[in-house]
């Protein structure tokens, strides 16, 4: 929004109902699939999986999303 407001551009909404709404309508299966195609050509390339540039604190990304999880703080967990 700081970005628009320096660019002389109208401020956009802060509310993300839209973004979650129609994130709520994709299908299921096909974010999976998604998943498992984009999996498959990072572990089907030449060498070692993912080029070294694409690793994070040294440590190769395997699959990074926007969700959240949460569960109690147990000792079972």
């Amino acid at each position: 929004m700081s970005q628009r407001i320096v660019d002389g551009l109208p401020r956009c909404a802060a509310s993300t109902s839209a973004y979650c709404q129609a994130r709520g309508r994709l299908p299921t299966e096909m974010i999976s699939e998604l998943a498992r195609q984009v999996g498959g050509m990072i572990g089907g390339m030449i060498g070692t999986g993912a080029p070294r540039w694409w690793h994070f604190w040294n440590r190769p990304v395997r699959l990074v999303d926007g969700a959240t999880a949460t569960m109690a703080d147990t000792a079972e967990n």
